[in-house]
């Protein structure tokens, strides 16, 4: 032990560091089993700072002006505001991942956000507006059946993004990666 910590305090080679650490691991304590877990190098460029925050901002202003249509739309064909709750916690979504990636663009978790909040907005303006250019004055949006088709391909996005992969990159914006060795029964 005395000389695996003497070699802790000098090396620099993590592979050569956990063959020592798992071999003094299982010389001391003899487990069945032994792995080590390592955070994996960033060897991408990070985004410029500036360029994200403007990018940022930019998506969440066209979020809320999408919103806001989507409110104007529902007025106009007098739909009941029960179905305005969720475009309004999207409200959130957007004003959240803007902050967020626009303070740290390199954090996938701003964007998750921002992505579900786009999605979202543009899957339920385009409901908002098949129901007024078809039921409510029809006739008076063009080509009404085929943005409702068009908004349905994004139905899922913002649900996958906030529910799905969000609470994967929590908090950090990184999956943790692992690295070693894995046998049946171990955590």
């Amino acid at each position: 032990m005395e000389g695996f910590s003497a070699r802790l305090r000098d090396q620099t080679d993590l592979n050569d560091l956990e063959e020592d650490l798992v071999r003094v691991v299982e010389e001391t304590v003899q487990p069945a089993h032994a792995s080590l877990w390592l955070r994996e190098q960033d060897n991408e460029a990070p985004v410029k700072p500036r360029m994200g925050s403007r990018l940022a901002w930019t998506a969440c202003v066209l979020i809320l002006i999408l919103i806001a249509a989507t409110v104007v739309l529902a007025v106009l064909a007098r739909d009941s505001f029960a179905d305005l709750g969720l475009p309004l916690v999207w409200v959130a979504g957007a004003v959240v991942g803007g902050l967020v990636a626009s303070r740290l663009p390199s954090n996938l978790v701003g964007w998750l956000f921002l992505g579900g909040a786009l999605g979202s907005a543009i899957h339920t303006l385009g409901d908002k507006y098949a129901v007024y250019g078809v039921l409510a004055e029809p006739g008076s949006l063009p080509r009404s059946e085929g943005v409702l088709w068009l908004s349905s391909l994004f139905a899922g996005v913002g649900p996958v993004l906030a529910f799905v992969l969000l609470p994967l990159y929590f908090p950090n914006g990184k999956p943790s990666r692992r690295v070693g060795t894995w046998s049946p029964g171990s955590p």
